[in-house]
């Protein structure tokens, strides 16, 4: 499912790197479809965990006793969501920022396409 997504853009990402330090024309552009496709997969994993989160809740306040109420269920579910897609995207929009300036593009374009720098 989401995790094993997750795993493959790893090594997608471990490509691209390896691409960079060899200064492949391909790298950017490899690069920035990662971080769209991560930020995909981690928004859905927030929304999948948080979707999660809150039903554990409400079952914990039906059969709670201690007064726990139901409608803390929706502000802890979000507040993980919002937590979950600050945190897990913050890499992938500083890669996506650092790829389009325009000096990154200019250098990545100089590079010759399969050619070692």
């Amino acid at each position: 499912g989401l995790n094993g997504a997750c795993v493959l853009a790893a090594i997608a990402l471990l490509i691209a790197g390896i691409g960079l330090l060899q200064h492949r024309a391909w790298a950017g552009a490899a690069i920035v479809i990662w971080a769209i496709v991560k930020i995909g997969l981690e928004v859905g994993l927030a929304i999948v965990t948080a979707a999660m989160q809150r039903e554990q809740f409400q079952a914990i306040a039906a059969g709670s006793r201690s007064g726990m109420p139901a409608s803390i269920a929706d502000s802890v579910s979000i507040v993980t969501l919002v937590l979950f897609i600050g945190m897990f995207c913050a890499f992938p929009v500083f890669m996506l920022i650092w790829f389009f300036r325009r000096n990154v593009r200019e250098t990545i374009a100089k590079w010759q396409v399969g050619v070692r720098a």
